[in-house]
């Protein structure tokens, strides 16, 4: 009766990986479990239409007087009750199904033994399998690392101040309005993939993506918890014990866009490149649980980075951030909170959220969604990236759609311009002024053809720059840099159009075309002598930093 029991209750088996033993195989449900777990599959994607579609549908019955009669209500009970035990007895025969299946049963006999005994072997048995991930069991806890439950994680936030107590009390009823639009339409809109609809249309291609990354790249599952009770879904593929590998021994850490999962995201960039690397779900993505507020999202990537160095045991110094789209949010935070990292690569990011949703919506609308973005998803990387003083990287896709807020302006819109201003304003205050951030500006709105007919007009000598830059990082490794300091007009002007080719590189392409791997490359760093380069001026690579 007790096996019986968690058969009726245990995690869906979507496929058993291949073996030493066995081939991998797609889980073959018999006649009972099949057609009752089809029917649970159908009631979940009416819930998620229904929960979806309630912001629409809801007002429309209050409004109207003659919605909520005996009659109706009745009825709206009826169905209640007959979707219910429909539910029930679809549960109820789905395990009956499963108890019959010897493939079940041996799951559930790993399945208790991984929970019960935190052995290798039992981990290596229980990812013989892919089952629905609430059930796996947590390998590693926030507070695991000694000293780390007392550490404070701060997030910039950009309340709206109110000085006065009637001014708190005036703004109460905004508060509660923007706070509803976060929950029910703001979250939705910015983070796609967190709504359980699409990913009940994707979720084919989450399974062969992963199983991909567990069987042909070697990689390994985790649950991570983090502290506000989040389980972080990751993905870990750790080449240092395997050879032909250039850069085995550095692990990238790849933070995904709003509608991106580790399983189909940019992973793929720095496997190709040779590299250990790990992905990791948003919280509300595949396997991860929670929502992907901002507070939610940092204590999820500190999470990782905590994982990453204390169980897989990398240096900091031999780990890489890189974050695309909406992940250059979770990517210059957590490069904030550990500067002694190899590097940031940000790809295809923004500055600050706000004016891209502001392009977006209605012009009427603009205060409120300038109060619910600074008060629930303010998302400003700007302010995270300039506190960050290791090794930068951004690429700018010259074609992107998404983080441009005026179309018609093309590559002059891109709100990437923004991080390297900013990032050279912040670093070297001395050189990005006056006449020389001017012509900064001129830089980013030129075509890759006019930058470098820009870069012999001023007779850029990369090897000179190089020297300058390396001297002043010698003297001082820390920003804001003194490199600026004596030189002429004229090396000012070169100096700013070298930096602006050093930190930011040009893709050719759209916001979501994947990055190829030979445009991944470590970022520039002055002070290494071996990531020096004679070679011409392009816009399109960043030397590598080996």
């Amino acid at each position: 009766m007790g096996e019986l029991w968690r058969c009726i209750f245990g995690p869906r088996l979507t496929r058993i990986l291949h073996g030493a033993e066995h081939e991998g195989r797609i889980y073959r449900a018999n006649t009972i479990e099949y057609w009752s777990d089809g029917i649970l599959k159908l009631l979940g994607v009416l819930y998620s239409l229904a929960i979806f579609t309630c912001p629409l549908f809801v007002p429309l019955l209050f409004y109207k007087r003659d919605s909520f009669t005996r009659h109706r209500i009745v009825t709206l009970l009826k169905c209640s009750l007959f979707f219910g035990a429909v539910f029930i007895g679809s549960f109820c025969f789905r395990g009956l199904g499963r108890y019959t299946n010897s493939d079940y049963r041996t799951f559930l006999v790993a399945l208790d033994n991984a929970r019960t005994n935190r052995s290798q072997a039992a981990k290596s048995a229980l990812s013989g399998y892919d089952f629905c991930f609430w059930a796996w069991p947590v390998d590693f806890r926030w507070n695991d690392v000694e000293g780390d439950s007392k550490k404070q994680l701060k997030l910039t936030r950009g309340s709206l101040k109110r000085s006065s107590a009637f001014e708190k009390i005036r703004a109460i009823p905004c508060d509660i309005a923007s706070y509803f639009i976060a929950t029910i339409i703001g979250r939705r809109l910015l983070y796609p993939g967190s709504l359980q609809l699409i990913q009940s249309l994707v979720y084919p291609q989450l399974l062969q993506g992963r199983v991909r990354l567990q069987q042909e790249m070697g990689g390994n599952r985790y649950k991570l918890l983090t502290r506000d009770n989040n389980e972080i879904d990751i993905m870990v593929i750790d080449r240092r014990s395997k050879v032909g590998h250039e850069f085995r021994d550095i692990l990238v850490i790849c933070c995904e866009g709003n509608g991106g999962f580790y399983e189909m995201g940019i992973m793929d960039t720095p496997l190709k490149a040779s590299y250990s690397v790990l992905g990791w779900n948003h919280p509300g993505f595949g396997g991860s649980t929670g929502l992907p507020f901002p507070e939610q999202e940092i204590n999820a990537v500190d999470v990782v980075m905590q994982f990453a160095l204390h169980v897989l045991g990398f240096k900091v110094e031999n780990i890489v951030i890189y974050g695309w789209s909406i992940g250059g949010f979770t990517a210059t935070w957590i490069a904030s909170q550990y500067p002694e990292i190899r590097g940031l690569i940000v790809d295809a990011s923004f500055d600050d959220i706000l004016p891209l949703a502001r392009a977006q919506m209605p012009e009427i609308l603009s205060p409120i969604v300038s109060r619910t973005i600074r008060d629930h998803l303010n998302l400003v990387n700007v302010d995270q990236l300039c506190q960050f003083s290791g090794p930068v990287l951004l690429i700018r896709r010259t074609n992107d759609e998404v983080i441009t807020t005026d179309q018609s302006l093309g590559v002059q819109a891109n709100r990437g311009n923004f991080l390297l201003i900013h990032l050279l304003q912040k670093r070297y205050p001395k050189i990005i002024k006056g006449d020389e951030l001017a012509l900064l500006h001129m830089w980013l709105k030129l075509e890759k053809q006019d930058q470098i007919a820009l870069w012999n007009e001023y007779g850029v000598n990369e090897e000179l720059c190089e020297t300058m830059a390396w001297t002043a990082a010698d003297e001082n490794s820390s920003y804001p840099s003194n490199l600026g300091d004596g030189m002429s007009s004229e090396e000012l002007k070169q100096m700013t159009i070298f930096l602006a080719s050093k930190y930011m590189a040009d893709f050719d392409h759209t916001h979501c075309q994947p990055l190829p791997a030979d445009m991944f490359k470590m970022p520039w760093r002055p002070t290494d002598v071996e990531s020096r380069s004679s070679s011409p001026f392009d816009t399109g690579d960043c030397e590598e930093d080996s």
